[in-house]
């Protein structure tokens, strides 16, 4: 009885594990970190409650080196369906491989305005 007990605790552990192990923190396959020689750039400035622009616009496939600057407040990024986060002064570089139009939302709450922080990436 013990043996069996001890068994059924045992893979209930392996089958949580498995459950929460395993990921890529978040990335999907629609964006993979890359560390190319030659990439485009994103800079994204952020003050309170909104970012320098309204939209930003990559080309689907080519490594793209994004950086977020807090120009005023303190706040991070992501970009909501590809699993990107940006830290503030931290450079990253992503391919992103399918097109569309994705959310980039503040992940850091910063205020009364914080709800209404967002922008547009568009990957062509």
């Amino acid at each position: 009885m013990k043996k069996m007990y001890i068994s059924v605790l045992a893979l209930a552990l392996a089958v949580g594990l498995s459950a929460c192990g395993g990921g890529n923190s978040g990335a999907s396959d629609k964006a993979v970190e890359t560390n190319e020689a030659s990439a485009a750039s994103v800079a994204i400035e952020a003050s309170n409650w909104e970012f320098d622009q309204e939209e930003y616009r990559v080309k689907a496939g080519e490594p793209v080196n994004f950086l977020l600057t807090n120009a005023e407040g303190v706040h991070g990024v992501d970009i909501e369906g590809l699993g990107i986060q940006l830290d503030a002064d931290q450079e990253v570089q992503y391919t992103i491989n399918e097109a569309g139009t994705y959310d980039i939302v503040c992940n850091i709450i910063c205020g009364t305005g914080h709800s209404t922080m967002t922008a547009k990436l568009v990957v062509e």
